[in-house]
C-alpha cells in the first residue's frame, strides 16, 4: 500500500509554471473538499491557477502486481474568471492561456514521472463558473454563496496508476 495522497501533492503541487499576461505563475495542489478548497486557496499567496483533486474517487489495491488505482479522480483546473468578459472572450483569454496549458503540463507531469500514469482514455469539461446567489433584484448575497470569486474551469476526469515499487519512502509497512 501507498500514500498516494502525499505522491500527488509531491508531483502537483507547485510543480507546473504557467504564464499569462507577461506573467509566470505556480499552480498549487490541493485534494478535498470544498471546504478544504476555500481553506487552500485563502491560505495562498498566490491562489490562482489551482489544481483541486475532489475526494470521492477509489483506489483499487493490485497487490499481485504492485499497483495502486484511483479510479474516478475529478481534477478540477482553476483560476480567476472575469465578472465583465463575455464567455467567447474569457475561452480566448484564460482557457487559452492557463488552463488548457495546465492540463497538458498535467499529462506532462504524469508522462515523464516514473511510476506514474494516466488513463490513455480521459475526458474535460470547460465550465465558466459564475455560481453566486442572487436576489430577486439581482442583488449577490454572499452568505448564501461559498465561493464568492468568478472561476473559469475545466474539470478533467481520469483514473491513475501508481506503481508502488517506484516510491519505496511512501510505502505504508
Amino acid at each position: 500500500m501507498i500514500n498516494h495522497n502525499t505522491l500527488l501533492y509531491r508531483v502537483l503541487d507547485r510543480t507546473i509554471k504557467v504564464k499569462f499576461q507577461n506573467n509566470e505563475f505556480v499552480a498549487n495542489y490541493t485534494e478535498g473538499d470544498l471546504f478544504e478548497l476555500v481553506a487552500k486557496l485563502n491560505d495562498s499567496a498566490t491562489k490562482y491557477p489551482i489544481i483541486w483533486l475532489q475526494t470521492g474517487y477509489t483506489v483499487e489495491r493490485r497487490k499481485q502486481e504492485e499497483k495502486t488505482k484511483m479510479i474516478g479522480c475529478k481534477f478540477f483546473l482553476i483560476t480567476l474568471g472575469s465578472r465583465t468578459d463575455r464567455y467567447k472572450k474569457r475561452f480566448e483569454s484564460t482557457y487559452d492561456n492557463v488552463l488548457y496549458p495546465l492540463l497538458s503540463k498535467i499529462d506532462k507531469v504524469f508522462d515523464k514521472s516514473k511510476g506514474i500514469t494516466a488513463s490513455d482514455v480521459d475526458s474535460y469539461m470547460v465550465f465558466p463558473l459564475n455560481d453566486i446567489a442572487k436576489d430577486e433584484n439581482g442583488k449577490q448575497i454572499p452568505e448564501l454563496t461559498a465561493i464568492t470569486e468568478i472561476w473559469d474551469a475545466v474539470l478533467f476526469e481520469t483514473d491513475i496508476t501508481i506503481s508502488n515499487s517506484c516510491f519505496p519512502e511512501l510505502l505504508i509497512k
